[in-house]
């Protein structure tokens, strides 16, 4: 077991015990104060841990859940097949009850209004209050009468049991039954999704790696307030098959402009922090390379540079260092060209999967020659929305795409022609326009801006087909 702790005189210190039939004893004790704590730096410590006690005497090791660390379990796990990692039950449940605690003003009041629309408790005999209820319908209403009323109606269609509610499948389904009955209640079946997108994602991952325990612990917790236990599981259901990764680079959502992500490399900025790199290293390093670099000196690699699995183009101000870096690093089938263009970010001016482009209506002759040529895809002057950023307000891969949320009907069917892929109108990052920004996507996989809500996830992974890249 490795336990990180600070002590009096603030030394980050990782202590090693061991657990055995006969009682648990200290093994030794790592001063990381003046250690970079990344995937490989800890792989490294644990492995030299497994050597000292020696593999044959391991069955489980059991550290820190953050994703350096997982990272580092997983590395053990693959050179030692008789050892077997898990992340500490201890620290999920303090991150889980840290959560509940970041919902503020309202936590008490959603957790009430999601316990009393799930039908599994509503129809029964316990009589519970509702002001909560009340308060979160009057917070959602924002003075608009009209909608007030909408939803008072509604919800009183809902409990006594009338229209679709009064059928015995919606009384027996205990978490889909929203999607499937509230169609005869669309301002509440709206309503309901916002109370979801105000409740953390974070419930299904924790309860996908805790055991048994900790739902006994909970049980022992709370056991007057079933309501939050019951709305847990819920929300565990409702996002279990979520395939998009959220995260943040430092302090910005703005995911994509500092990765770009293809279905044959990943290039991540350099100096970004050990958690981004590690998050894109733990779901893409046993598929594709996961690179660290810089071009031109910047981070913005995802604004700069422009690629597909055939190839990568450079703009002109990416030096010889750095042009020599990528070339070593990516696969040998990836050519990797510098081009002369005067529109040098080249991730902003054009988008494109593996084999069709969309490009500013500016781009040079010559640089559009050069894109069909390294890429192997047909080139498309194109603008989204009235935009000429098409690479800024728009993603796309070969199962899909999502673009500018103001693109019409005409212009969403002419691009999806052009693409060969269906395509939505959404956003990313609670509402933010700039998709190509807010996240990087592959055939398989997508990250995201952690601002990004439940719906749009929803919408992300429907149109890119990833759940059925999952299976």
């Amino acid at each position: 077991m490795a336990d990180g702790w600070t002590d009096r005189k603030r030394r980050t210190l990782i202590n090693f015990l061991v657990y055995c039939p006969k009682g648990t004893i200290f093994l030794k004790s790592f001063d990381a104060s003046h250690a970079s704590k990344t995937a490989d730096m800890l792989y490294k410590l644990f492995r030299e841990v497994v050597l000292f006690v020696e593999p044959g005497n391991l069955v489980h090791i059991v550290i820190d859940n953050a994703v350096n660390y997982v990272v580092a379990g997983r590395l053990l796990e693959n050179e030692f097949p008789t050892l077997f990692w898990s992340p500490c039950a201890a620290h999920c449940i303090n991150l889980m009850l840290q959560d509940m605690g970041k919902l503020e003003e309202l936590r008490k009041n959603f957790h009430v209004a999601g316990y009393w629309l799930n039908p599994a408790c509503r129809y029964n005999d316990v009589e519970f209050e509702t002001s909560g209820l009340l308060d979160v319908i009057e917070k959602h209403a924002n003075g608009n009468f009209e909608l007030r009323l909408n939803l008072t109606n509604e919800m009183r269609i809902f409990k006594d049991g009338e229209l679709d509610f009064g059928r015995k499948p919606a009384v027996d389904e205990r978490y889909q039954w929203w999607e499937i009955y509230c169609t005869c209640t669309p301002t509440l079946q709206r309503w309901l999704q916002v109370i979801i997108d105000n409740l953390p994602i974070f419930f299904s991952r924790v309860f996908d790696r805790c055991v048994p325990s900790i739902h006994r612990f909970l049980f022992a917790l709370l056991p007057g307030n079933r309501y939050i236990l019951n709305l847990v599981y819920y929300i565990k259901d409702f996002c279990s098959s979520l395939m998009a990764t959220r995260l943040r680079f430092e302090n910005s959502c703005e995911v994509g402009v500092f990765s770009k992500l293809t279905n044959a490399y990943c290039l991540v900025a350099i100096g970004a922090s050990e958690s981004f790199y590690s998050t894109f290293e733990a779901e893409l390093s046993d598929v594709i390379p996961v690179i660290k670099t810089s071009i031109g000196g910047s981070r913005i690699v995802g604004c700069l540079c422009i690629g597909n699995k055939n190839g990568l183009l450079l703009p002109h101000t990416t030096t010889d260092q750095e042009l020599q870096h990528l070339k070593n690093s990516l696969p040998d089938h990836v050519r990797v060209q510098r081009i002369e263009e005067k529109l040098s970010a080249l991730g902003n001016c054009i988008a494109c999967n593996d084999h069709v482009a969309l490009t500013h209506t500016d781009l040079d002759r010559e640089t559009e020659e050069v894109l069909a040529d390294v890429l192997g895809v047909e080139v498309f002057r194109q603008t989204v929305a009235g935009n000429v950023l098409v690479g800024s307000y728009c993603a796309f891969s070969n199962k899909g795409g999502l673009v500018h949320p103001h693109t019409s009907i005409e212009d969403l069917d002419e691009l999806s022609t052009l693409l060969q892929v269906p395509l939505v109108a959404g956003t990313v990052n609670r509402g933010s326009e700039v998709i190509g920004a807010g996240m990087t996507v592959n055939d398989w996989t997508a990250f995201c801006g952690s601002d990004t809500t439940a719906t749009e996830l929803s919408v992300i992974e429907s149109v890119f087909k990833l759940r059925n890249a999952s299976k």
